[in-house]
């Protein structure tokens, strides 16, 4: 009977072994990713994923910061996305996005923020549904949380 389970054991092993890692994901996928992010999640999270927003400073807890967690995997952002977060104020987004919207902006988030920590450059353009962006340039510093709501222009 030990035979067995070592045996079992053994071939568990490597079947765990053998398997693929994860798939990069595709810049089209990311493309779709970063968009949704722009329509739906900068507001919280901020242009970059640090949550430096105007709207981060009303809520508490405070939003994620996906720059500072380093171990946050695709999958783990999905199920937040999907299912919301209780006790914060993530809501659920699975009646609004599509399924592959939810996993773009889920391998997005991953790719951009977490792992890279890259700086977003491409929000509130012409193609994000923000025309004539440039012109509300003053209103840039509350948005970004870097000058408070309250301070004198």
């Amino acid at each position: 009977m030990k035979r067995w389970w070592a045996a079992l054991g053994s071939a568990a092993l490597l079947v765990a072994c053998e398997r693929a890692p994860p798939q990069a994901p595709t810049a089209e996928t990311l493309a779709i990713g970063r968009q949704v992010y722009n329509f739906r999640c900068y507001f919280c999270h901020g242009y970059s994923g640090d949550a430096k927003t105007l709207a981060a400073t009303y809520l508490t807890p405070a939003p994620r910061d996906f720059t500072a967690a380093a171990a946050l995997t695709p999958e783990t952002i999905l199920g937040a996305v999907r299912d919301g977060r209780s006790g914060t104020a993530m809501q659920p987004f699975r009646e609004v996005l599509s399924e592959a919207e939810m996993l773009a902006v889920s391998a997005f988030v991953a790719e951009e923020f977490v792992r890279r920590r890259a700086r977003n450059t491409a929000y509130h353009t012409e193609q994000n549904g923000w025309p004539e962006h440039q012109r509300f340039a003053h209103a840039f510093p509350f948005v970004r949380g870097t000058l408070s709501a309250d301070a004198d222009g």
